[in-house]
């Protein structure tokens, strides 16, 4: 049963914790991460209640107080109380709001609740998060161009996988997705000691300019059967993309903001370790060559694998997809001076 590697190469006929979002113009919007019955939304939604209220009562037969001093001294505790709610609102919405535009609300992001839980990720806000922090590695090669995939754990720091990029003799690598809006210049800066399957296969690429549009936390305690989802750009399908025909054809780096992202999903099937004393990740979702290097996340966008090597066995027609654990990934982007940001919270 052959293993292959999942990066590709071609020829070549030329060569951070993010801020709380602004929602609408509406009062309240709802939606499958939103949570409009938040204690600090009660407790706004009760201040505005009760100023409108006092307000009213306020109001109410204006001209009969101004000629009644008890009414008139009534009416001065009423307006007291309303700046002293007033002063609790503003209290309460400092700090959350205050980056937002005027008539626009604070929302969480939807990622976690009182109990210390994460919560999973819309099928919308996955495939944007994985959008923003996966991207296509292309390096020189003997033949043409190599072609891998990658993702940020820093605003500067790519992980990919060592065999994308060894292919390059001086460690120059161009990586690239939409938001960043074209290919850009990265350099290796670490690798692991060898690129054999089932053996720790890393390399860290510093991007020489710009900055990640997004980046990935890592959760180093995956569970089989837990779901995860498998981002990158392998080559069997994109050679149907004609902006990525248009880059690795013809060297249109320009054409790198419009390659479209692969996903595909699946489940964890088993936790084994190597026979080299490596722990991989053996999971349903389809991968090809060209993912090499791309992350395999869990139900809440956290990194669980890279996903590395497939095992094909034509006599039962079948194929495996394994990725490297996230444990020995987070060990080698801190010897490499970069740490990656570890949460194993609960996911659920």
């Amino acid at each position: 049963m052959p293993l292959l590697y999942a990066p590709v190469a071609f020829e070549a006929h030329c060569a951070i914790p993010l801020p709380l979002a602004c929602g609408s113009n509406s009062p309240v919007k709802r939606d499958a991460n939103s949570r409009t019955n938040t204690p600090v939304r009660r407790r706004t939604v009760i201040a505005i209640s009760l100023i409108v209220t006092l307000v009213m009562a306020g109001c109410d037969r204006f001209s009969s107080v101004s000629a009644d001093p008890a009414k008139q001294a009534k009416l001065a505790g009423v307006l007291a109380r309303e700046q002293a709610l007033k002063a609790e609102l503003q209290k309460v919405s400092v700090g959350q709001a205050a980056h937002c535009p005027p008539g626009y609300i604070a929302e969480a992001d939807g990622s976690g609740n009182a109990s210390g839980k994460l919560v999973p990720l819309s099928r919308k806000d996955m495939v944007e998060k994985l959008e923003r922090a996966t991207v296509l590695v292309l390096a020189p090669a003997a033949k043409g161009i190599a072609s891998g995939s990658g993702f940020f754990i820093s605003p500067q720091h790519i992980i990919t996988n060592r065999h994308v990029v060894e292919s390059s003799t001086d460690g120059r690598v161009l990586v690239g997705n939409r938001p960043l809006q074209r290919m850009r210049r990265g350099t290796v800066v670490a690798v692991t000691n060898n690129s054999n399957p089932g053996s720790p296969d890393f390399a860290l690429i510093r991007l020489d300019d710009g900055q990640a549009p997004g980046v990935l936390d890592i959760n180093t305690e995956p569970t089989k059967l837990s779901d995860v989802t498998a981002a990158g750009y392998p080559g069997l399908v994109m050679r149907g993309d004609a902006n990525y025909v248009r880059l690795v054809r013809d060297g249109d780096l320009a054409a790198g903001s419009g390659i479209d992202l692969s996903t595909t999903r699946g489940t964890i099937q088993s936790l084994q370790t190597s026979a080299t004393g490596t722990p991989i990740i053996v999971h349903t979702a389809n991968i090809y060559q060209g993912n090499s290097g791309g992350p395999l996340v869990d139900a809440c966008g956290r990194v669980v694998g890279v996903n590395t090597f497939i095992a094909v066995d034509e006599k039962q027609a079948g194929r495996v997809a394994y990725a490297i654990h996230a444990q020995p990934l987070a060990t080698f982007a801190e010897h490499a001076g970069t740490a990656a940001k570890v949460d194993s919270r609960p996911c659920e």
